[in-house]
């Protein structure tokens, strides 16, 4: 095994265990989320921010780099099976402490 054999390995069960991270976030807050969507649309709000603490890998995604961006296709797959659309979203991210971070989804229908 060369050493880029093993840096992509890594590199690979890392992207994948981040991605199944964001649809199981998805899963975990949908209460949380509908509940926001459903108050806003009663007020007939178009743009929508809800937030919530994420623990997957908090150093590798603060970097906001392949980590980061592989969690949020996790979340882009679990909110595409919800109707979303990626033009209806954005994400952002900001370190609550060494093992958690805030993620933060901004819908604008």
């Amino acid at each position: 095994m060369s050493l880029r054999t093993t840096y992509t390995g890594a590199l690979d069960t890392a992207i994948n265990a981040a991605i199944a991270a964001g649809s199981a976030w998805g899963t975990t807050n949908n209460a949380a989320i509908n509940t926001a969507l459903t108050t806003a649309s009663g007020l007939g709000q178009s743009t929508v921010t809800y937030s919530a603490n994420a623990t997957h890998n908090p150093a590798g995604m603060i970097l906001q780099g392949t980590i980061w961006n592989a969690f949020k296709s996790g979340l882009y797959q679990y909110l595409a099976s919800e109707d979303i659309m990626t033009s209806e979203l954005s994400f952002s991210i900001a370190a609550v402490d060494a093992t958690t971070n805030a993620v933060t989804i901004t819908f604008t229908f």
